[in-house]
């Protein structure tokens, strides 16, 4: 395959919905069956959420992503991804403020199954979030902090299918290890995510060669993604991203993307993680080849 197959799953960039002849760079969130095979890409990924609370400014949270994917064979790559979460939110309960702060770096496996004559792509991934420093949530009101498991295993299996060129089409399922009861600064454990389950799919839609229409829904079947900022306890949404990519072609293969999500972020623990306060993001990414 040429460039133009070429993967960045872990930016939450790419996701073509595709045979295993075309790949076109799609959703946030989802990522594609495809595998690169031929250049590496590197890529960057920045995510500014907004906020109905008024005691927030809007650029309070935010998460910037970088990496790289890379070739391993024709039916196997390899994504690193740096990825850091910095925000705040209201601690209703306590009437505070929680700040959070979340770096990590993710390496990914993708592994494509079906092969060249097939009519639909699928494969699976695996990898991990793992820590840089202490992931954690202060309360600053009271000073007591919230501690996070500094590594959190993940997978995801996706099919895609479509026309090569038009419409594509994905379903996929996905899990993330996520602590069940995280442990505190004062002693007492509380509620965390657990092992959080989503299944759902995406969508792409070319308008000629160079603008193509992306969206994606993921919902979940166990565990929890969110915080509700009003009982400050965990609970579970729908995360989705919804935007465009812009393919500038040429020897670097470029494509720029600008799209909203309320995801956390791309990496496979974060992207079915919803952010706080009903907060969605502004997304803007840019990839190309080495």
């Amino acid at each position: 395959m040429s460039s133009k197959y070429v993967v960045v799953c872990l930016a939450g960039l790419i996701a073509a919905l595709a045979l295993p002849v075309y790949a076109a760079d799609g959703p946030a969130n989802l990522g594609t069956a495809q595998v690169g095979q031929v250049d590496s890409r590197w890529f960057v990924d920045l995510r500014v959420f907004d906020t109905d609370n008024n005691d927030q400014d809007w650029y309070d949270n935010s998460t910037f992503s970088l990496g790289f994917n890379s070739p391993i064979n024709e039916k196997t790559d390899f994504t690193l991804t740096y990825s850091g979460y910095s925000g705040s939110g209201p601690d209703e309960v306590n009437e505070a403020i929680r700040d959070s702060e979340r770096k990590v770096i993710s390496p990914v496996v993708k592994r494509l199954i079906t092969g060249a004559d097939s009519k639909a792509a699928v494969a699976f991934s695996i990898g991990a979030d793992i820590a840089l420093s202490q992931i954690k949530a202060v309360n600053t009101n009271s000073g007591e902090e919230a501690y996070q498991d500094n590594f959190t295993p993940a997978a995801k299996l996706q099919i895609e299918w479509g026309k090569p060129g038009a419409t594509q089409f994905q379903i996929a399922g996905q899990v993330a290890f996520w602590d069940t009861l995280c442990e505190t600064s004062v002693g007492s454990p509380i509620p965390g995510f657990g092992t959080v389950v989503a299944v759902g799919g995406g969508i792409s839609k070319p308008f000629g060669k160079k603008l193509t229409l992306v969206g994606d829904c993921m919902g979940l079947v166990k565990g929890y993604n969110v915080i509700n900022e009003e009982f400050n306890t965990p609970d579970n949404t729908l995360v989705w991203s919804a935007g465009g990519n812009w393919a500038f072609g040429g020897a670097s293969n470029a494509c720029l993307s600008v799209y909203a999500t309320n995801s956390m972020g791309p990496t496979l623990g974060s992207s079915i993680i919803a952010a706080p306060d009903d907060s969605i993001a502004l997304g803007v990414a840019l990839r190309r080849d080495f």
